[in-house]
């Protein structure tokens, strides 16, 4: 029998979209404002998914933190658009899950607002019947607020929903909503990286989520079965 996930959600950067360079020019540039040194694309990369805030408490003392973060949302603002494109697969995907029926929503932990540019500007935002931002929720990403948030304004449950991310922080999150889940290696790690540190299945990239609608995989429920932690 084939799984049928519906709804699928997803998380928004490295999954959906590549605005790595936006987030790193917006990144040091706060850091640059405020008398800091740059940081380097390789000392950002891993970190990706996490709450800017709790980024910025790796480089800042905790009074400087709203300021830094201000700064760059103010900067990020005016480049983010020029500097985000939608990754590869991805329309494709989504225009074959829309076909079929399936309801689609993003937890991200960009600020609404931003993430509805984003995906205006990369023309996929009508796929989406619900799109929860950072400040929609007490608490970010790995708690599981948000995708719950989603789930209930998709008027779905958890027992059949899907969620894809590109980052153990999106691990975390479906593992604690106890949600099924896929790792896609279109963002900050690689395929490699993800086999060796997590147990759950991991694609390359999005329109592999596409074969438990299209053929009997019996695989599509692992996560369920075995459960999975970080080893």
């Amino acid at each position: 029998m084939t799984h049928m996930f519906d709804p699928v959600i997803f998380d928004m950067d490295g999954t959906l979209v590549d605005s790595f360079e936006a987030i790193l020019l917006a990144f040091n540039y706060a850091m640059e404002s405020m008398g800091r040194p740059k940081v380097t694309h390789d000392e950002l990369l891993p970190v990706m998914g996490v709450a800017l805030k709790d980024i910025f408490r790796l480089y800042l003392p905790k009074e400087r933190i709203e300021e830094a973060v201000h700064l760059y949302r103010t900067y990020q603002a005016g480049i983010i658009l020029e500097h985000t494109r939608v990754l590869d697969g991805v329309f494709l995907t989504l225009q074959e899950l829309s076909k079929m029926g399936v309801r689609m929503g993003i937890v991200t932990n960009k600020p609404v607002d931003v993430a509805l540019r984003v995906l205006r500007h990369v023309e996929i935002g009508p796929f989406f019947g619900a799109v929860v931002g950072l400040d929609e929720v007490s608490r970010p990403k790995p708690d599981p607020e948000g995708l719950f948030l989603c789930l209930s304004r998709l008027g779905k449950s958890a027992a059949q929903c899907l969620y894809v991310g590109d980052s153990y922080i999106d691990m975390d999150t479906a593992l604690a909503a106890g949600v099924e889940f896929r790792l896609v290696s279109t963002g900050a790690l690689s395929a490699e990286d993800l086999r060796r540190r997590a147990r759950q299945r991991v694609i390359s990239a999005l329109p592999e989520i596409l074969n438990c609608y299209h053929r009997n995989d019996g695989n599509c429920s692992e996560q369920r079965q075995h459960g999975g932690k970080v080893s």
